[in-house]
């Protein structure tokens, strides 16, 4: 019988966030985390011919930057209030690069994106909102799959560097994340 194999993530990093009224009419928000994701302890099982478990292979991951853990997340959001009753709004923010998986094969790019919006109330029992998620239409990575079937693509923990440097242009499925989009909300109290 197989015993089963554990690993796990150790991050220390910080986290600082800061709110500060420029003046009576703009605001700041700024969040940053910094971090040191690792990784230690993976294995995989490879299968043997017979499938009783009796000759499968323990192959350890060596210790590395935990995968999809970047180590650099920032956020900041501007508000101005040119008066009581409107708000806009601008925020930017950033997720840094990323290990692909727990091998470290390759890593998923940072990238930034930019959401803009307001807030208007009409009068007491009437308000709408304005946004626009990713005004750039940035195009960043949060996920992959290996090239191949559904079992290999399901796979991406096995992929190592040597195979990404023996064969630089292969091909992985990505899943980006979402485009620009826009969104306008009425609100009415009766």
């Amino acid at each position: 019988r197989l015993a089963p194999v554990f690993g796990q993530v150790e991050t220390y990093g910080v986290e600082i966030s800061g709110d500060f009224d420029i003046s009576s009419q703009f605001n700041l928000h700024a969040d940053l985390t910094l971090q040191n994701p690792k990784a230690k302890g993976f294995s995989t099982y490879t299968q043997g011919p017979i499938g009783d478990g009796s000759d499968d292979v323990v192959s350890t991951v060596p210790p590395g930057t935990a995968d999809n853990n970047p180590k650099v997340i920032a956020r900041t959001t501007a508000t101005y209030r040119p008066v009581e009753a409107l708000s806009l709004f601008a925020t930017y923010s950033y997720l840094g690069k990323r290990a692909a998986n727990r091998r470290n094969a390759w890593y998923l790019p940072g990238f930034s994106t930019v959401d803009i919006g307001f807030a208007w109330d009409v009068n007491s029992n009437f308000s709408v909102q304005g946004n626009v998620t990713n005004l750039f239409n940035t195009v960043g990575i949060m996920g992959w799959a290996k090239g191949g079937s559904l079992l290999t693509a399901l796979d991406r923990q096995t992929l190592t560097p040597a195979q990404v440097s023996a064969d630089p242009n292969q091909l992985f499925s990505v899943l980006p994340n979402q485009p620009r989009a826009f969104y306008l909300t009425a609100s009415l109290k009766l």
